[in-house]
């Protein structure tokens, strides 16, 4: 499994696979290939398999039984951590209740004209992402390294997740968790089988959730013909994916031509400027300057605020992400604890780069600022 868990040979397959069932031509609203952008998606994917070498040649031999002893030795106050920040995420959800004046399953079941994007409450709603994200992931790893269990914790959050539709911080909690799953545990026939059933059933999972939210698939009118039949006999959440999946790009291809880039950070840094800023200065938050081909479909990749802001440079913020991922996947090897969580934001980031940038979004680079606080809570308790 260790090819699906390095964050470059993922870029690479992603990608490739990317295109692969772009060119299958299913969708009515397709665009042409641009080369412009076909050139800075080839430069990362080559970028990408140049870091992957890297990888192979220092080839840390990672000790998870380090790993394992100085989690154990430390557990009392790791549990304090994953508890208090728990109680804090709970705190949180209970402020969103109030301030939205209910859940959006509630409001779903009672016929409530309010939505599910209507819930939480500005940029605080972002911070208790950040904590869940990673919670996700320390929980995983000790579960993998037998020092802990916090079952009920992430079951908790998963329900809740649910209640209130929050499909995409689900996504990206199943994400974090199975990218350190996989960087822990030995590969074996029965763990590709155990991650190749739970794509699926994330798989089926976006579907019901989307049909749910939606009332039904409204995509289906999108399909070519030749496809119809196809997609009327497997379960909804194929096409959800798939038309999420190539519809990124999609808008890519079509804002190619028509960009007119600043050379200036703007929509890069946008992302990291919290919500309640925009909403106090009452400015519409902008990530990117795309244009859309679907109203419906807004994904445009990890390339939009980078495109928007630097035309065909815009690998080169991509390439940072990807060498960012590639330090902390080997420094995680090394044994690494902090790494291996910083190491899952990455991992997300190129897992997500055909719908969206998450890295530059402060959920996600808050979730640097609480792996150092975590850092320093275990070395203040060392001392």
């Amino acid at each position: 499994m260790r090819i699906l868990v390095n964050p470059n040979s993922v870029f690479i397959i992603i990608w490739v696979s990317l295109v692969a069932l772009f060119s299958l031509g299913v969708l009515k609203i397709n665009v042409p290939y641009s080369w412009g952008a076909l050139f800075i998606v080839s430069v990362n994917v080559i970028l990408a398999f140049a870091l992957f070498l890297i990888t192979l040649i220092k080839r840390n031999v990672f000790d998870q039984a380090a790993l394992r002893v100085f989690l154990g030795a430390r557990r009392a106050v790791v549990d304090k951590y994953v508890r208090l920040l728990f109680f804090v995420y709970v705190l949180i959800s209970v402020l969103d209740v109030i301030y939205s004046g209910g859940i959006p399953f509630i409001w779903k079941m009672v016929g409530d004209t309010k939505q599910y994007v209507d819930f939480g409450i500005p940029t605080l709603h972002g911070i208790a992402n950040s904590i869940i994200y990673f919670l996700s992931a320390l929980c995983v790893i000790l579960y993998c390294l037998k020092v802990g269990s916090h079952r009920v914790i992430l079951l908790t959050i998963f329900v809740w997740q649910f209640l209130i539709f929050s499909r995409g911080t689900i996504m990206v909690m199943i994400v974090q968790m199975v990218g350190v799953y996989m960087f822990l545990a030995p590969s074996s026939i029965k763990r590709t089988f155990f991650v190749c059933l739970l794509a699926l059933a994330v798989i089926l999972f976006f579907g019901v959730t989307g049909d749910l939210r939606q009332g039904e698939n409204p995509y289906y009118g999108l399909l070519v013909p030749e496809w119809e039949s196809f997609f009327s006999i497997v379960p909804s959440g194929f096409l959800w994916v798939y038309v999420y999946l190539v519809s990124g790009f999609n808008n890519l291809l079509f804002n190619a031509s028509l960009i007119e880039p600043t050379y200036l950070p703007v929509y890069t840094f946008a992302k990291m400027v919290p919500s309640v800023v925009y909403n106090l200065l009452g400015i519409e938050k902008a990530v990117d300057s795309f244009e859309f081909v679907n109203a419906g479909l807004n994904v445009s990749t990890i390339y939009s605020g980078f495109y928007s802001d630097f035309g065909l440079f815009a690998f080169v913020p991509v390439f940072i992400i990807q060498l960012m991922a590639t330090v902390t996947y080997m420094r995680a090897l090394g044994g690494s604890v902090y790494d291996l969580l910083a190491f899952s934001v990455c991992y997300q980031a190129i897992v997500f780069s055909p719908f969206i940038d998450t890295f530059f979004y402060l959920p996600f680079i808050a979730q640097f600022l609480i792996v150092l606080h975590f850092k320093k809570v275990i070395e203040h308790e060392r001392t």
